[in-house]
């Protein structure tokens, strides 16, 4: 239990940035110029502390792992990240925050459950996070 919640403040600071194209060796642009691009594209002038790919190189793109300087630049750009979603250049990039594997797992078997719920015929329902935790729930606005 206290090895997951260092695990979670460690990753705290950290952004998980998918489908940005990788590179060649010989090309100019880097990874930093790639995310450098997409932090202006939100508007934003964080820094990142570090950046590196995940995983072993292979055909696909991997995803990047960056590094920021507190928690609260994170809350941050996963704010600004559904602007990127109206520009033809960056509407495949997806930002995700760091999450460790324990967590990982509970939202993939949470997928699970809500999949099974609706193929046996359970109308509008959707993961939503309450108090940091994802949980099935009605996705039918309900007004007071």
């Amino acid at each position: 239990m206290f090895a997951e919640f260092v695990d979670r403040q460690n990753r705290s600071k950290n952004i998980i940035v998918f489908n940005v194209h990788e590179q060649s060796s010989h090309n100019n642009t880097t990874d930093t110029d790639s995310i450098t691009h997409i932090f202006n594209k939100l508007g934003t002038d964080i820094k990142p502390i570090k950046i590196s790919r995940l995983g072993k190189p292979n055909n696909k793109s991997r995803p990047l792992k960056i590094e920021l300087q507190a928690a609260s630049e994170v809350f941050k750009i996963l704010g600004l990240s559904r602007n990127l979603k109206s520009d033809q250049n960056f509407k495949d990039i997806r930002l995700a925050s760091d999450k460790t594997p324990y967590q990982r797992e509970f939202l993939r078997d949470l997928r699970n459950q809500l999949s099974v719920r609706i193929s046996k015929g359970e109308p509008n329902l959707t993961i939503k996070y309450y108090k940091g935790q994802p949980t099935i729930v009605s996705s039918v606005v309900q007004k007071n």
